[in-house]
């Protein structure tokens, strides 16, 4: 069992797929491979993930309205869906050794806005965070976004990887 600050891919409970396709050995192009999390370099971090589902026929799909806790342990909405507060888990580090907090989910998101690619489209026009000066940090670990709109699906908008949390310390040196 993972202790509060380890994270786990939720696809298997020996490891996590890195083939792109896990119906390759049906397609004839050879074993699935899988490798245990700590075997895998990811430089970056969700607040939430979809919950991993499996149909009848064994094909694992994501389901994005059942998320699971991944940096962000709890998240609560007010306002009729248009605010969205968000607590991080403590003492979550980066391979470089520095805990990501609130600081780094603004940095990266203000990343993203700044980039103006499908990330800035995603989350502004369809998440409805209108400006990255509508995600407010309340501490180290607190944040709150004010969304444009009511938005009852706004978690799921945060575990797409063009809004993946990355460490700010060590990204700002670069």
């Amino acid at each position: 069992m993972p202790s509060a600050t380890e994270l786990v891919w939720p696809i298997t409970q020996s490891g996590i797929t890195v083939s792109w396709d896990p119906d390759s050995t049906r397609l004839g192009q050879g074993p699935r491979r899988s490798a245990a999390y700590f075997q895998i370099h990811i430089p970056y971090e969700p607040l939430t993930t979809p919950r991993i589902a499996e149909d009848e026929e064994g094909i694992r799909y994501p389901v994005a309205s059942d998320l699971q806790p991944r940096l962000a342990v709890a998240w609560e909405p007010a306002d009729d869906y248009r605010v969205w507060t968000f607590h991080l888990r403590r003492g979550v580090r980066s391979n470089w050794g520095n805990e990501l907090t609130a600081e780094c989910v603004r940095w990266s998101w203000e990343r993203v806005y700044h980039l103006k690619q499908v990330g800035y489209w995603r989350s502004c026009y369809l998440a409805g965070l209108a400006s990255i000066d509508d995600l407010e940090i309340l501490d180290d670990y607190t944040l709150r976004f004010h969304l444009s709109r009511s938005n009852p699906s706004f978690p799921a908008y945060t575990s797409f990887a063009t809004n993946n949390i990355v460490d700010a310390t060590e990204a700002k040196r670069h």
